[in-house]
């Protein structure tokens, strides 16, 4: 949560590597749709908000 509010607040990116935030996003949805297959709430709600977060940091 720290590391996206100063992302938004100052738009700097550049200490982040983009491969390892690429990759941090596709394992979190791995997560997320083994959530939704196992239909595990905790799951799917942990892995949803950190996916939203982490691609909001990505993009």
């Amino acid at each position: 949560m720290p590391q996206v509010i100063h992302t938004i607040k100052t738009k700097d990116t550049t200490g982040i590597s983009l491969a390892m935030y690429m990759m941090f996003v596709f394992g979190v949805f791995c997560w997320l749709v083994c959530g939704v297959m196992s239909k595990d709430i905790p799951l799917i709600i942990g892995n949803g908000v950190t996916l939203f977060l982490a691609t909001i940091v990505l993009f």
